[in-house]
């Protein structure tokens, strides 16, 4: 009676380790969603100053500050059991951890296309923005591309 009742409680504590492992990955799909959500909108307060006739520096340098603070966490983003596996809905490709050395030179290039960003809205020339805007946009490409799985 009493190996019964360990194995019980084994596979009860098995269970509650899987729960809070999945509970584990739903906290870092739903904080990496949150973030992107947030680099995105800044890219997008970015490209309005500049498209929209009379750019707002001060506001061009908040999005860019606030993207050259997420763009460093991205490589983090995405620990083992964090894909389509977990059985929560991501759009990340299991590319990411086939490919572990070609993502995270992918997500070394945001960080680095972010700072040079956040350089150009500092120097308040709009021409450089919007020249890095281009090259800030290749290189959410260059994630995008390779390592997501668009919603249909």
């Amino acid at each position: 009676m009493r190996a019964g009742w360990m194995v019980a409680v084994a596979v009860v504590a098995g269970l509650a380790g899987v729960a809070v492992a999945q509970g584990n990955a739903r906290t870092v799909i739903e904080t990496r969603q949150a973030g992107f959500k947030s680099m995105g909108g800044a890219f997008k307060g970015i490209r309005d100053q500049v498209t929209g006739g009379s750019p707002d520096a001060a506001a061009v340098q908040k999005h860019a500050a606030a993207i050259a603070a997420v763009a460093p966490k991205v490589a983090s983003w995405f620990p083992k059991g964090t894909g389509p596996e977990a059985g929560i809905k991501t759009e990340a490709s299991p590319d990411i951890w086939t490919n572990p050395d070609g993502f995270k030179k992918a997500a070394a290039n945001l960080d680095v296309q972010a700072k040079a960003m956040l350089a150009a809205a500092n120097s308040g020339d709009m021409a450089a923005v919007g020249a890095q805007m281009k090259a800030l946009g290749g290189a959410c490409g260059g994630c995008h591309k390779p390592f997501r799985i668009e919603d249909k």
